[in-house]
C-alpha cells in the first residue's frame, strides 16, 4: 500500500513537470510570436512612412516645375535651379526630423526637336533607416514657342545694331577712359565703343594667347559685341555674363580654351577651326541662334548650350 502510495506522488510530480515544461515552452512560442508580429508591424509603419516621405519629395519636385514653367525661360530656369540644387550641400535632400527625411534628384533632363522637355526623378523617402523610392519622369512645354525665342534674340541683336547706328556708343581709348584690365586686353589694337550701360562694341580681332602655364583669361559683366574673328590659344577663356554677338567672325579655338556665355548668344560664322580640349569649348546659359544656310560649319561637339538653339542636336544639355 505504502509502494502504491509513492509510486502515484511520483506520477503526479513528473505530470505537474512535464505540465510545468509544456507552459514554458508555449509561453516562450506565444512571446516569440508577439514579439515577431510587434516587429512586422513596426516594419510595417516604417515601410509606410518611408513611402509617405517619398511621395512627399514627389510632391516637392512636382511643385518646383510648376513654379518655374511660368519663368520667361521654363527649360533654362530649371535646369538652373536643379543642377544647383545637386552641385549644394543639401543636394535635394529634406529632413522632417532626425529619423524621417526625402532627397529628390534630377536624374537626367532631354529637351525634344518638339520642344517638349522630359525631366525623370528620383524621390527616396527614409524612416528610421528604412527606404522607399519613387523614380517618374514628366514631361512640359515651353511656355515660349520656338519663335518667340528666336525673336528675343534677334531682337537684342538689333537692338544693338540700332544702338551703333544711332550714336549711343562712345568711342573707348582705354589710354585715356578708365578700363578695366579685362577690356583693356580685349580693345588693344582694336576699335572699341561702349554705351551708357557698359555693353562693348569691338571691331577687330579678339585674340588671347595663354602660354606655358600662364592663364589668359578675361570676364566681362555686361553685353559684347565682336564684328571680327575670335582666336585663343593656349590657356585662355572668355566669360561674359550678358548677351553674345559674334558677327561675321571666324572662331579659331586651340588648347585648353574656353567661351562661356551667361546669356543668349547669336553666332554668323564665316569660318572656323574649332579643336582642343575634350570638354565642351563654348557654354551657352541660356538660348542659342546660328546663322547658318544648311548645316552648322563647326563641330557641334564644340558647342553645350542649355537652352534652346535653331541646330539639331543642340539644346537642353546639361553643361560644365
Amino acid at each position: 500500500m505504502k509502494g502504491k502510495f509513492t509510486n502515484e506522488r511520483g506520477a503526479a510530480l513528473v505530470l505537474v513537470l512535464l505540465s510545468i515544461f509544456l507552459v514554458m515552452i508555449f509561453g516562450a512560442v506565444l512571446a516569440s510570436q508577439i514579439n515577431n508580429s510587434g516587429l512586422q508591424v513596426k516594419k510595417s509603419q516604417h515601410n509606410v512612412q518611408a513611402e509617405a516621405l517619398a511621395v512627399m519629395g514627389e510632391t516637392y519636385f512636382i511643385e518646383s516645375i510648376e513654379l518655374l514653367k511660368t519663368n520667361q525661360d521654363p527649360v533654362v530656369s530649371i535646369k538652373e535651379v536643379w543642377e544647383e540644387e545637386k552641385d549644394s550641400d543639401l543636394d535635394g535632400h529634406r529632413e522632417i526630423d532626425d529619423n524621417r527625411r526625402f532627397n529628390v534628384e534630377l536624374i537626367s533632363s532631354t529637351l525634344k526637336d518638339s520642344g517638349q522637355f522630359q525631366m525623370t526623378y528620383k524621390s527616396i523617402g527614409t524612416a528610421y533607416g528604412t527606404n522607399e523610392e519613387i523614380v517618374n519622369t514628366i514631361s512640359l512645354n515651353s511656355s515660349s514657342s520656338e519663335e518667340d525665342w528666336i525673336q528675343d534674340i534677334l531682337d537684342h541683336k538689333e537692338e544693338l545694331i540700332s544702338n551703333k547706328k544711332n550714336g549711343k556708343y562712345k568711342t573707348l581709348n582705354c589710354r585715356v577712359d578708365d578700363c578695366t584690365d579685362d577690356v583693356e586686353t580685349i580693345c588693344e589694337n582694336n576699335y572699341c565703343a561702349i554705351d551708357e550701360q557698359g555693353n562693348i562694341y569691338l571691331e577687330g580681332t579678339l585674340q588671347l594667347n595663354g602660354k606655358g602655364n600662364n592663364e589668359h583669361d578675361i570676364d566681362l559683366d555686361k553685353n559684347l559685341w565682336v564684328n571680327g574673328s575670335t582666336i585663343l590659344k593656349g590657356n585662355s577663356s572668355v566669360s561674359i555674363d550678358g548677351f553674345a554677338y559674334f558677327e561675321g567672325s571666324s572662331l579659331t579655338m586651340k588648347g585648353n580654351t574656353s567661351i562661356d556665355i551667361a546669356g543668349d548668344a547669336y553666332f554668323d560664322f564665316l569660318g572656323d577651326n574649332l579643336s582642343g580640349s575634350i570638354e565642351k569649348d563654348v557654354v551657352v546659359r541660356r538660348n542659342a541662334y546660328f546663322e547658318i544656310e544648311d548645316t552648322l560649319p563647326v563641330d557641334k561637339e564644340a558647342f553645350c548650350i542649355v537652352g534652346k538653339s535653331n541646330v539639331e542636336g543642340l539644346g537642353g544639355q546639361s553643361c560644365p
